[in-house]
């Protein structure tokens, strides 16, 4: 299984890395400013973890692309607002699951193994 994890931050790309480790996964690292104007350069995955903080625009950009592939992975975005309709707004783009900061390494895995299991990745 392979996860992508979209993220500007160095720390928290590293800090997913760690959460997420499994023998079973690969996990492959971006910066989101370096995907955002070529998001059809990423590789297929399984999953894809998505910094998404206002403003929304790039991460939504690279929501599309990956929900018009033919292997469409698990899309987590991880979110600093915890108002709804934010959330909604990332919802409604593709986003399988939504998850806001803070949050523990617990709950990290548990939505990331939830949304590759909903979209019937194993």
């Amino acid at each position: 299984m392979r996860a992508l994890v979209i993220e500007n931050s160095t720390v928290l790309r590293r800090l997913f890395r760690v959460t997420l480790a499994d023998p079973r996964l690969e996990v492959l690292e971006h910066p989101l400013t370096s995907v955002v104007h070529d998001p059809g350069a990423l590789p297929d995955a399984d999953l894809a973890l998505i910094g998404t903080y206002a403003p929304f625009a790039p991460a939504l950009g690279i929501i599309d692309e990956l929900i018009q592939r033919s292997h469409r992975p698990a899309i987590l975005a991880l979110m600093t607002d915890p108002r709804e309709h934010c959330q909604n707004e990332v919802l409604d783009a593709g986003a399988d699951i939504v998850i806001t900061m803070p949050f523990s390494p617990e709950a990290l895995r548990r939505a990331a193994y939830t949304s590759v299991q909903q979209r019937g990745h194993q």
